[in-house]
């Protein structure tokens, strides 16, 4: 059933009760949890830095 309804175990849910009937649906996760998830997950980031080379206007450093 929660693969009929594209749910997963651990997904959060709005509940919404209008007329008798009670409608699930699926909260969309915020940035903030996707990124969460990644390194739970075992997920890691090694982005080298980039040189965009020296100054040209107002850029803080």
């Amino acid at each position: 059933m929660l693969n009929e309804a594209g749910l997963n175990i651990g997904d959060s849910l709005n509940v919404e009760i209008s007329e008798g009937a009670v409608k699930f649906t699926k909260r969309e996760k915020s940035i903030i949890n996707e990124i969460h998830d990644f390194y739970r997950n075992g997920g890691h980031y090694d982005e080298k830095e980039i040189d965009f080379g020296d100054q040209v206007g107002q850029e803080l450093w």
